[in-house]
């Protein structure tokens, strides 16, 4: 007896719930909601297509930053090997001017 009243409920309970759901769907119709979809969507997409315009703007110019940094960081290295270089030249200098001390 319990179980006929619950069911009896459910049925009654979906059927008022199928009748919302109608009523939503004549309102939706009613009120062009797919052209709101469609203008949201619109929307979105030219967000979206903005947003990559200025993604890739930012790739390009951290591409640029890039190089120039590498293009400096060459320059250092470079004269890094420089300094190195007179250095090791120097030291040889003092060198020969200690070993030609100690020879005479």
């Amino acid at each position: 007896m319990l179980r006929v009243l619950e069911e009896e409920q459910q049925r009654e309970d979906g059927i008022e719930e199928g009748k919302i759901w109608e009523e939503n769907v004549k309102k939706v119709r009613k009120a062009g909601i797919g052209k709101i979809w469609a203008k949201e969507d619109e929307d979105k997409s030219k967000n979206y297509e903005k947003q990559m315009e200025k993604w890739n703007d930012q790739v390009i110019v951290n591409e640029k930053e890039r190089r120039e940094k590498r293009e400096l960081q060459r320059l250092d290295d470079g004269k890094k090997i420089l300094t190195r270089g007179e250095t090791q030249k120097e030291n040889e200098q003092k060198n020969s001017k200690e070993l030609k001390k100690k020879l005479k």
